[in-house]
């Protein structure tokens, strides 16, 4: 596993796997919408598991009407092998 794959926490791969099952960027509310049956976080947590997603490298962020995120190829990969599909 990669040094930054190791620096990941389960929360952010929880973020990471939504965004990998989306078809496009996606906007916060819809990344929230898709979390919120296994959690019950609020905007300001997600926000804050993005940003720190973003500074890893793992995640872009698109200013549009809101900010929409996306993964980067292979910005985790010691991460993306080890999930189920």
């Amino acid at each position: 596993m990669n040094e930054l794959a190791a620096k990941i926490s389960a929360s952010e791969v929880e973020v990471l796997e939504v965004l990998w099952q989306a078809d496009a960027p996606m906007p916060i509310a819809a990344i929230r919408a898709a979390l919120e049956e296994g959690h019950q976080w609020d905007a300001s947590t997600v926000k804050t598991l993005l940003r720190r997603l973003c500074e890893k490298g793992a995640v872009e962020a698109e200013k549009r009407e809101v900010f929409y995120y996306r993964p980067i190829p292979a910005g985790v990969p010691g991460v993306v092998h080890q999930l189920p599909h």
